[in-house]
C-alpha cells in the first residue's frame, strides 16, 4: 500500500490497548516462526521485505524450535491491524512487500477472476479482523465492528479506479457479490481457517485460537449499505 500513496496506511487506526494481549503475542508468536517479525507502531501499518522472498508452506511444518531470520517486517498498530496482515499472509502464502501485490496492476478490473481475487482477500481480511478479536454479542461490539470494516473498506476505491465516486465503488462490491458470493465467502473462510491453523501451530489452545465470531462478509455488508446487499 506505501507504494501507491502511504497516507492510506495511516488512515486504518486501532486505538486499543493490546500489549498485553494473548491473541496479539500468540500471532506474533507464529509469525515469528514464520520468519516474519512484528513491531508495535503509530505509524503506517506496513509489510515490508527485509531479507529473501519466502513462500510460506502449506500444510505448515513442525514448529521450528529456532526463529528462522526475518524475511518480512510487520508494523501496525493494534491486534485489529495485525489480524489484517495476518489475513494476507495466509491468503498469499508468502513472505514479500505488501503480500506481493502487483500495483502494476492498478486500476484491478473486477470483471476479471484476477481482480475479483485481489477484492475477495481484501474483503476477507476485513472480515476476519471484524470477527476474530471478540464476540459481537452487543450494540457497543457491533458499533466497534461496523466503524472498522468501514475505515478497512473506504480505502479500498482507489485500487479500483473509483477513489473519486466511493458510492460507485460499494455498488460495485455489492454486485460482484451478489454475482460470485461462493468465492468471496471461500476466501473469508480460508482466512479464518488459515489464521487459525497458525494459531494452533504456535501452540494456542482451542480457546485463543479459534475465531471469537465467525463473520462472513455477507453480514458485515448488509449493515454497511442495507440497500445494497
Amino acid at each position: 500500500m506505501r507504494h501507491l500513496a502511504p497516507w492510506l496506511a495511516v488512515r486504518i487506526t486501532s486505538n486499543r490497548p493490546d500489549a498485553d494481549n494473548r491473541l496479539f503475542s500468540a500471532l506474533e508468536r507464529g509469525l515469528a516462526g514464520l520468519g516474519a517479525r512484528v513491531e508495535r507502531s503509530a505509524q503506517d501499518n506496513l509489510v515490508r521485505r527485509i531479507g529473501p522472498r519466502t513462500v510460506i508452506p502449506d500444510p505448515l511444518p513442525p514448529f521450528p524450535t529456532v526463529a528462522p531470520t526475518a524475511a518480512v517486517v510487520v508494523r501496525v498498530e493494534g491486534l485489529p491491524n495485525l489480524l489484517h496482515e495476518v489475513g494476507h499472509l495466509m491468503l498469499a502464502r508468502v513472505l514479500d512487500d505488501d503480500h506481493g501485490i502487483d500495483y502494476q496492476a492498478i486500476p484491478f478490473n473486477l470483471d476479471t477472476k484476477a481482480g475479483r481475487a485481489v477484492l475477495f482477500e481484501e474483503l476477507a481480511c476485513c472480515t476476519l479482523s471484524c470477527g476474530y478479536p471478540r464476540p459481537l454479542t452487543d450494540s457497543a461490539a457491533w458499533a466497534w465492528a461496523d466503524a472498522w470494516f468501514a475505515e478497512q473498506v473506504e480505502i479500498q476505491p482507489v485500487f479500483y479506479g473509483l477513489e473519486q465516486t466511493p458510492d460507485r465503488f460499494w455498488e460495485r462490491v455489492a454486485e460482484v457479490y451478489r454475482d460470485h458470493a461462493a468465492a468471496c465467502e471461500a476466501t473469508v473462510e480460508r482466512a479464518f481457517r488459515g489464521t487459525e491453523a497458525l494459531l494452533r501451530w504456535a501452540g494456542c489452545a482451542t480457546g485463543v485460537a479459534a475465531p471469537a465470531q465467525r463473520l462472513s462478509f455477507r453480514t458485515l455488508l448488509r449493515r454497511a449499505r442495507p440497500a445494497e446487499a
